[in-house]
């Protein structure tokens, strides 16, 4: 009897302890989750004039093609109230992690801007996608992209289409070329569906 007493009140004491902590966590998880949604909506709003020049945007709207999660956009609007373009959200798996994009297409279905949302690259390497000279080499396209781990033979070379990969990075840079290219399908699929 004095044995089980023994272990049975250490266990009990850490059960207890655990129930707290877990509570404790979940209060504050649930706490902060709402700011944590605010905060990155307003990071959104903010990147999506820098991606294409607009006077106004809509309100978040989503397209869903039937694969996995539906796509957030913007329509971005001029002064006189005509649409101008499009900002959409697109994501997919990196070397590290989720890779998440915000990408400016004009009214011609033109690349206008990215900024990256959520990047979880290798510091020093991967997180070289982040780089203005690297995602400028995305502006005025309009069509799929390639891919290239040559170097210096793409967008560098002034050849549309053809994105020169950043040397060790080849996934990272992969990664932001899928969201491009995904961004620009789902344009021209929403653009279809409004006409």
């Amino acid at each position: 009897m004095q044995k089980l007493k023994g272990i049975l009140l250490p266990t009990l004491s850490l059960l207890m302890i655990c129930l707290v902590c877990a509570g404790l966590l979940a209060f504050t998880n649930g706490f902060t989750k709402e700011y944590i949604e605010k905060a990155e909506k307003e990071q959104i709003l903010n990147m999506l004039s820098s991606v294409i020049e607009s006077d106004r945007f809509s309100e978040q709207k989503e397209y869903s093609t039937g694969r996995g999660e539906p796509y957030p956009y913007y329509d971005a609007f001029d002064k006189d109230g005509n649409r101008i373009g499009r900002v959409l959200i697109t994501s997919t798996n990196g070397y590290g992690g989720i890779l998440r994009l915000v990408t400016g297409i004009d009214a011609e279905g033109k690349v206008t801007g990215l900024k990256i949302l959520e990047l979880h690259e290798t510091p020093g390497l991967g997180s070289k996608v982040n780089s203005e000279s690297f995602l400028n080499q995305f502006k005025g396209i309009s069509r799929e992209l390639i891919l290239s781990k040559a170097g210096n033979t793409g967008a560098s070379l002034g050849q549309v289409g053809l994105i020169d990969a950043i040397s060790g990075a080849t996934v990272s840079s992969g990664a932001v070329s899928s969201c491009v290219n995904t961004a620009l399908e789902v344009n021209a699929l929403i653009e279809k569906g409004a006409n």
